[in-house]
């Protein structure tokens, strides 16, 4: 594992289970990563994403996040990973807001689901908070699951479990992500340039194990 180029931090046991799928080059087109928010799993799919695309050629190397492949989609510009996300968030004017509605993953996944990589090797679809998906969409999704394209991972991000349809859980490979050390929270923002003096150890101890909030 000390040979790969993780984005994400802690997490060791969950990375040592897709590292060994990476060398052995059978990687799920499916996963299912559950935590609380802000835990890191839209980093543990990145990583996913990276490692499917990577370019090079020592498996156990991957992802490098050096390459041209690791490089885009670290920095969201891969054509080929798409990042849906179904949370409700207050706007600007403090109305809800949704960053994609539930009509747009439904005709942007159909249309794009069954597509050949543009510039990768690997499509891969993000759906986050995933447990808010209707009825409607759950099925479309497990029609997918059911028969995956080739070339393709498709990643649910969901707070847990319960509000997915048990059909769409055992179809994927699942990914529970606890909260990490207050020590590694303390090292994940210890090198970060903030505008203002922080506490660290008081940041990382309110972080409650969360990396995304404490550097929030």
């Amino acid at each position: 594992m000390k040979n790969r180029n993780w984005t994400t931090i802690g997490h060791e046991q969950i990375l040592e289970i897709l590292g060994k799928a990476v060398e052995l080059d059978r990687m799920s087109h499916s996963f299912l990563i559950t935590g609380i928010e802000s835990v890191g799993k839209m980093t543990v799919a990145l990583d996913i994403a990276k490692a499917a695309n990577c370019e090079i050629s020592n498996t156990k190397q991957r992802p490098c996040g050096e390459c041209s492949q690791c490089q885009r989609i670290h920095s969201g510009y891969h054509t080929d990973v798409f990042t849906y996300d179904l949370e409700v968030k207050d706007d600007t004017n403090g109305r809800l807001s949704t960053t994609v509605t539930m009509e747009q993953l439904r005709e942007d996944f159909l249309k794009k689901i069954h597509r050949k990589p543009f510039e990768g090797k690997t499509r891969v679809f993000i759906i986050a908070s995933a447990e808010l998906m209707r009825s409607e969409q759950s099925n479309i999704l497990l029609k997918t699951l059911e028969e995956p394209p080739d070339n393709t991972i498709i990643i649910l991000l969901a707070a847990g479990t319960e509000d997915l349809l048990e059909t769409i859980v055992s179809r994927c490979q699942l990914l529970q992500l606890r909260p990490v050390s207050t020590e590694k929270v303390m090292a994940a923002i210890a090198g970060r340039d903030f505008q203002i003096e922080i506490d660290i150890k008081e940041i990382a101890r309110l972080s409650r194990g969360r990396i995304g909030g404490a550097i929030r």
